[in-house]
């Protein structure tokens, strides 16, 4: 069985840069609290105090210390150690405090198309426990990533996964576009 292999070229309406801060700071917030956009803090907790009651607690104690172990190097501006952290915690645990703290960090690193993709997350997988005034101080940042992404929809009449420039992005059929940053692109 042989991989089909697609270049494709993505281009984005790129704005001005926003008048959003750089990026968030360390005063720990909870999630449940933290006004996203005013404060701009990542949430400060154990990441994964919203888990479904039938996680093993062998899985949500590993995702907790996962996520404490993303929270020191997102700390120490280590984004990108942080951010295989946070994922390996999503994957046991998915929670809003791992799912807001992988987009924080994918934001820093520039991996706009990522960040976006977990910001929305936050929106739809917890959307009964984000306040009204945090889904509100999302707005401009989903707005000003929206601007910098392109997207790329990919048809499929089989079941496969898709991945684009090497980096998994999603099993087939998709529901949805993949967002991918502009440029040029294998898929």
């Amino acid at each position: 069985m042989s991989a089909l292999g697609l270049v494709v070229l993505v281009a984005a309406h790129v704005h001005a840069a926003s008048d959003e801060p750089p990026g968030p700071g360390d005063t720990g917030a909870s999630p449940k609290t933290e006004n996203v956009a005013a404060s701009a803090e990542a949430p400060k907790s154990d990441g994964v105090d919203e888990a479904p009651k039938e996680v093993a607690v062998d899985e949500l104690e590993q995702a907790k210390e996962l996520f404490r172990k993303g929270n020191i190097f997102r700390k120490a501006g280590d984004c990108r150690r942080a951010v295989e952290y946070f994922a390996r915690s999503r994957s046991l645990v998915a929670s809003i405090a791992n799912t807001l703290n992988g987009a924080i960090c994918m934001d820093r690193l520039g991996r706009f198309d990522e960040a976006l993709e977990l910001y929305e997350r936050v929106l739809v997988d917890f959307s009964s426990s984000i306040s009204e005034a945090n889904r509100n101080a999302l707005a401009p940042k989903l707005r000003r990533l929206r601007s910098e992404v392109g997207s790329v929809d990919v048809a499929a009449n089989a079941v496969g996964h898709l991945v684009v420039d090497g980096r998994p992005r999603g099993k087939l059929p998709l529901l949805s576009p993949v967002r991918v940053m502009p440029g040029e692109h294998t898929v």
